[in-house]
């Protein structure tokens, strides 16, 4: 599954999903644990921002990619359940300009563990952690 098969918070001309993915089932938030499972640890929870601060430990993690992961948690819950909104649907809270900076967000994720991943696959070591330990 990539990216580009499930762009869940990529919104018509109404404002209304072109898919039915919740955030929960995307790729990125995948692919983070994927990284977590390479180095052989384990990564619980759905909270990529939290990932991303607890893999921050072992790899350097661009303070950008914290703030965009931060943002798309904040949407976690309103894209999965229909009713978290204080009102109306998320197809009528969300605006294009929203969900595409959140979709950017999202594929940003996706590349950095692709290329972490790529890295380790190519035998090359991940990045040093950071601090220089």
């Amino acid at each position: 599954m990539s990216v580009e098969s499930c762009p869940a918070l990529v919104l018509n001309a109404n404002f209304r999903p072109l898919s039915y993915f919740p955030l929960s089932l995307w790729p990125w938030q995948e692919a983070v644990k994927a990284v977590f499972q390479r180095l052989g640890a384990v990564a619980w929870g759905h909270s990529v921002a939290g990932l991303l601060e607890e893999l921050a430990q072992k790899l350097p993690v661009p303070e950008a990619l914290l703030d965009a992961a931060s943002e798309l948690d904040k949407a976690y819950i309103p894209s999965r359940y229909p009713d978290a909104l204080p009102e109306g649907a998320p197809f009528q809270r969300y605006r294009r300009g929203e969900a595409e900076r959140l979709l950017g967000h999202a594929e940003a994720v996706y590349a950095y563990c692709e290329g972490v991943l790529s890295q380790m696959d190519e035998g090359g070591a991940p990045p040093p952690p950071r601090g220089g330990a």
